[in-house]
């Protein structure tokens, strides 16, 4: 059974990065409010805990994003990137 959700609704358990590089859209989106995550501040906003329990699901905000938008795996892919960056100039 499935435990932990994002504010979007996905199952952050199944994402390959949880645990390794990320901590969960909830621990991501606390900690680092310039994610700008457009589901986790409308849902942050209208108190509620998923886009699941919202009673205009599927809204059109959901409707427009990519399934596979998350701005978390985004910036961590990012940050990835920068650093493998910066150690191929170190070279």
């Amino acid at each position: 059974m499935i435990k932990e959700y994002g504010k979007c609704g996905k199952a952050c358990e199944i994402c390959m990065y949880l645990g390794l590089v990320c901590k969960g859209c909830l621990v991501e989106n606390e900690n680092n409010p310039d994610l700008n995550c457009v589901i986790y501040d409308c849902a942050t906003k209208i108190n509620i805990q998923s886009c699941l329990s919202c009673l205009e699901y599927p809204c059109d905000l959901v409707k427009s994003l990519s399934w596979a938008y998350c701005p978390v795996h985004v910036n961590l892919f990012l940050q990835d990137a920068e650093v493998k960056k910066g150690t191929l100039k170190a070279r």
